[in-house]
């Protein structure tokens, strides 16, 4: 094994910021390739398993997403001792400027603890209790947040640099990564990532009531594509998850019956769409009683952009018989598949 003369932590940091990257600092480029095709593989099944609704995918999603991270700690543990053998016996190891930068990139004041100034570290630590103890307006602590961070950085960078008996600020082999690190980690700070996942992409819910049963049970965790009908248009017996046109807040998960054009009518709890009488397997009738508000329905044509839910278990449901056609507008997504209880786990359909 060639000797080498790298900080171990420091390739721990690496590793941690992309999988692999440990190993390619440590001079192991083709291992650290590997690693990282391994950790890309991985991701994308992780993701097939999570946006895919083919009927494997829980089940992929499941073994995926627990052997991802099982993975990227063991390379996270592997690469630190994998340094520590390729140094030299003799070797001591300086304060590194961009570990010390990079610890309080995590945690602020971590850096300091890295040095041993205690208490730096630990005011910068207590600090960030402080803001969050506080609980101001979540842009105004963002924001302190954001200066606490550049402090702590700054302040380990400089006391590591001071140390090793150096003065100067320049930063040598590690300039640009250092940047890179910097600002990826700041622009994480001030934008809402988590906010605009589950905005733009997939959502979880958890089913609350029981209208669509027996398809989806109270207790049932969805994952919830947030793209689906962003790249495709509601298809004719979709469950759909929207806001309800009076309450607004609240979200319903029904079973989408009647599209634009259609004509919609119940006539003693049977549903005919353009005069054809639908067969609905998914649909559930625990009255007997014929209730003519609720299972004689009449409407003519389904206006463009507009669209008609009922519940699955349709004597027990608040759908479009009672607060009329939702908009196109208020469908905030598609349930693609249960999670969560483990004996439920399948596609939604």
């Amino acid at each position: 094994m060639v000797e080498t003369k790298k900080d171990p932590w420091l390739g721990v940091i690496f590793s941690y910021i992309l999988p692999g990257l440990g190993y390619i600092y440590a001079g192991a480029k083709a291992k650290g390739l590997v690693i990282m095709s391994v950790w890309l593989s991985l991701i994308l099944l992780s993701a097939y398993g999570v946006f895919s609704e083919g009927p494997a995918s829980v089940y992929v999603m499941y073994m995926a997403i627990p052997a991802l991270v099982l993975f990227c700690y063991y390379q996270l543990k592997t690469v630190h001792s994998y340094i520590r053998k390729k140094n030299p016996r003799d070797y001591a190891i300086k304060k590194d400027e961009f570990l010390a930068a990079c610890l309080s990139l995590f945690i602020p004041g971590l850096g300091q603890l890295y040095l041993k100034k205690v208490i730096e570290g630990v005011s910068c630590i207590l600090l960030a209790f402080v803001i969050v103890a506080l609980k101001i307006d979540a842009y105004l602590e963002k924001l302190l947040f954001l200066l606490l961070y550049i402090f702590s950085i700054l302040h380990a960078y400089k006391a590591a640099r001071e140390l090793n008996g150096k003065t100067s600020w320049t930063l040598k082999v590690n300039k640009n990564l250092f940047v890179l690190v910097i600002a990826l980690f700041l622009l994480s700070e001030i934008l809402p990532w988590r906010t605009i996942i589950k905005k733009h992409l997939i959502q979880t819910f958890t089913l609350s009531a029981g209208s669509m049963e027996s398809t989806l049970l109270v207790g049932d965790q969805l994952f919830v594509s947030k793209y689906a009908y962003k790249i495709s248009k509601v298809e004719r017996f979709d469950i759909i998850v929207f806001k309800a046109p009076i309450e607004k807040k609240p979200v319903y998960i029904k079973r989408c019956v009647g599209l634009p054009g259609d004509k919609v009518e119940i006539r003693k709890k049977r549903l005919f769409i353009n005069g054809i009488e639908q067969t609905e397997p998914y649909a559930k009738h625990i009255d007997t009683n014929v209730i003519k508000e609720r299972d004689d329905y009449f409407l003519l044509v389904i206006p463009q952009g507009k669209y008609f839910v009922l519940g699955d278990n349709r004597d027990s449901s608040y759908d479009s018989r009672h607060f009329g056609l939702i908009d196109k507008k208020d469908i905030v997504g598609k349930p693609i598949k249960i999670w969560l209880p483990l004996n439920r786990i399948g596609p939604v359909k």
